[in-house]
């Protein structure tokens, strides 16, 4: 049987079994609408370990001791965006351990997760609904007597194949027997079943629940299910197509393969099913030639029928108090969830984000992230031999590993060859070191990190980086700009020297109270301006600006800059420039979340130009072009992201003579987003998600 989408992430009543079924249990061996089953009992093997039920209703896998992996509507409500709440994982539940301890039962609590569907592109949810949850603690558990995966099969090169589907879902029974029960008590009325009187879902008898646990319509808590007589059908956009059974409750639950080793893996998770054939249920209102809202929008799964003039959705079955099981084929898929390609390496929390070109030097983009949560930096790039706008982007993939460091901030730029480097703070030993790596075209590699030290002003006080930015020089050397928090000072080294000596650093600011904060951003612009804008230790903004020649070290200081909006202080901030050269900076205000963006229009000057009399050009009030839209057009989420970083930036697929700014920024729950801007259109103004492949712009 598979159950609809549309079922699986909104949690509505959900139907099971079938009449054609024979009447037997679900233990070792039964045989339940035409799959074969077993039972998930405490004693199965170890690599079924990882696997257990969420208390709302879904299956979930560990990723590692700390992280949780199931479908995004697992984690989030899909309505709005926000994440769930009072999440708890029971990694390997079975009803016996609630009878042996109902106080005692091992879980996880979570407390938040990053998901490929928040802001999805039309048509991509089934490849988007994925979800990475982190663990804040452990109760009644030691997750290093855990079993977990060692790893994802993240290239799918052994193709289709067999797999295991292991699923808490509501399924796994008769049709007839004492142990079926078909519960509607807590179930409500929905628009998506106006034509229906009967609601609930028929289940097996509940199993016990664990102490303080709640019961509603959407969770049964009872034994898991391994289903081991069902395979791969294919990949298509790196979305499985599977034939295995997937019920309400399925949703989340791995894919399992065992290689020839003897090594289990994941190959994807079940995000939903569709029936064969589809029954065209109306929902009540007149299309209208396709032109109603609802029913015309494609993201809402309504369709018309002009002959009938009626909305309909595209549904498996009408709700009946017996259930029944839709055919099975084996060989043919019918349900499908993301391929473990497109989640493998997500950041389970990016923390910052920074752009540069892609490891082969092809004008392409490449956003290097760094993921706090592993201590690693993680990159993704433009795809395609002329890669443009429309080209897609690669999944996220791993770095080198950083070692017994705590990553902090990222920079990154192009050397003369158009190789990326990377550049990272790491604090070790009570103090942020700043290590640095590139992509090494003869080596066809990224080089091993290497830590590259910033001067000592005190001896007695080793010097700690605060944060750091790249910016370009006017023969196009990248250099790199440290914030020194405990000289109070900014340096400068050109990082395009001889990659085997230690940099040599420049002072550009010393002993300044404007350079005592913990942000720093740089920038040229058009007319050979390098610009600096820190945020001192009262999250007050300052600019300065060096004049057009580089061997001349004449920095001036803008005073601090206005604050908009009655802001007290600034959470980050960057700099970026538009297609007249100009000089922009934006900031997020820290006095509330899912506050507007800030930008500010810099002193757009020639080279030679004469300053102004007292030195301190005054810096032009914001320009207000970045408004307060955070979600993707269509999009009915309402739950704006709390935005904590913030990287400005441009695509680099742009043409001569063409400057599209994109602005990166980050989560307090550790998503990336972006929006961008095109001459002709502005600003999108509407934050989209940047783990899809697709990104749509202009």
């Amino acid at each position: 049987m598979r159950i609809p989408i549309a079922v699986l992430c909104t949690a509505l009543p959900l139907v099971a079994c079938n009449a054609d079924a024979p009447a037997v249990s679900s233990t070792e061996g039964a045989t339940t609408c035409g799959s074969t089953s077993t039972e998930l009992t405490p004693s199965a093997p170890a690599k079924y370990k990882p696997i257990g039920f969420l208390n709302n209703g879904c299956t979930a896998f560990l990723l590692d001791a700390e992280h949780v992996a199931a479908a995004a509507h697992c984690f989030v409500i899909t309505e709005t965006g926000s994440f769930q709440g009072d999440l708890r994982f029971y990694p390997g539940y079975h009803p016996s351990l609630v009878t042996q301890d109902p106080n005692g039962v091992p879980h996880a609590i979570l407390d938040r997760a990053v998901v490929g569907t928040r802001v999805e592109p039309p048509g991509l949810f089934p490849g988007s609904d994925w979800g990475i949850a982190h663990v804040r603690e452990w109760v009644n558990f030691e997750p290093g007597s855990l079993t977990e995966f060692a790893q994802l099969d993240a290239d799918m090169s052994e193709g289709p194949g067999p797999v295991e589907h292991v699923a808490y879902n509501r399924g796994a029974f008769p049709v007839t027997g004492p142990d079926m029960m078909f519960d509607n008590s807590l179930c409500q009325l929905t628009p998506w079943w106006p034509n229906q009187t009967v609601h609930g879902m028929w289940t097996k008898q509940l199993g016990p629940l664990p102490a303080g646990e709640r019961y509603g319509c959407n969770q049964r808590w009872m034994a898991g299910t391994i289903y081991s007589d069902c395979s791969l059908v294919s990949t298509q956009n790196d979305i499985i197509q599977h034939d295995c059974e997937t019920w309400g409750g399925s949703s989340g639950a791995p894919l399992l393969r065992e290689r020839s080793d003897g090594s289990t893996v994941v190959v994807g998770l079940t995000h939903g099913g569709a029936f064969d054939p589809p029954v065209k249920v109306p929902n009540g209102i007149n299309c209208k030639e396709d032109k109603d809202p609802v029913c015309g929008d494609p993201a809402t799964g309504f369709g018309c029928d002009l002959a009938s003039n009626t909305c309909y959705q595209e549904m498996p079955f009408t709700m009946t108090p017996n259930p029944t099981c839709m055919p099975r084929t084996p060989g043919v898929g019918s349900s499908n969830g993301p391929a473990a390609i497109r989640f493998a390496h997500a950041p389970r929390f990016a923390s910052n984000v920074a752009v540069a070109r892609r490891p082969d030097g092809t004008a392409a983009t490449a956003v290097f992230g760094i993921d706090a949560d592993l201590d690693q930096v993680v990159m993704r790039q433009r795809l395609d031999d002329r890669p443009d706008y429309k080209s897609p982007f690669s999944y996220w993939q791993p770095l080198p590993r950083v070692s017994e460091h705590q990553l902090e901030n990222i920079a990154a730029c192009s050397a003369g060859d158009g190789r990326p480097m990377v550049f990272v703070t790491a604090r070790q030993a009570g103090r942020n070191r700043i290590l640095r790596t590139r992509f090494d075209a003869k080596l066809d590699a990224w080089r091993t990190w290497e830590p590259i030290e910033v001067p000592d002003l005190d001896p007695s006080v080793p010097a700690s980086v605060a944060d750091l930015d790249a910016a370009y020089d006017n023969d196009g050397n990248c250099h790199v700009y440290a914030l020194d928090s405990a000289g109070t000072s900014i340096w400068s080294a050109n990082m395009n020297d001889d990659w085997s000596r230690a940099p040599s650093w420049d002072p550009v600011i010393v002993k300044s109270p404007a350079a005592s904060g913990t942000r720093l951003t740089a920038l040229r612009d058009d007319d050979g301006f390098t610009w600096l804008a820190t945020l001192d230790a009262t999250g007050q903004m300052h600019a300065f600006a060096r004049e057009c020649n580089d061997d001349v070290n004449a920095w001036f200081h803008y005073t601090k800059i206005p604050s908009s909006y009655a802001v007290p202080s600034w959470r980050d901030l960057d700099l970026y420039w538009n297609s007249a050269g100009e000089a922009r900076l934006v900031a997020i205000p820290t006095n509330a979340d899912n506050v507007p963006l800030v930008q500010y229009q810099l002193p757009h000057r020639k080279c030679g130009a004469v300053n102004n009399p007292d030195g301190s050009p005054a810096i032009p009030e914001k320009d207000a072009s970045i408004p307060a839209k955070l979600w993707a057009p269509g999009s009915t989420m309402v739950v704006r992201p709390q935005l904590r970083t913030i990287t400005a930036s441009r695509w680099l697929e742009d043409q001569p003579g063409t400057v599209s700014p994109t602005i990166f920024s980050t989560d307090a729950q550790g998503n990336v987003y972006f929006i961008s801007n095109t001459a002709g259109y502005g600003w999108t103004f509407e934050w989209q998600s940047f783990y899809h492949e697709v990104v749509s712009f202009p």
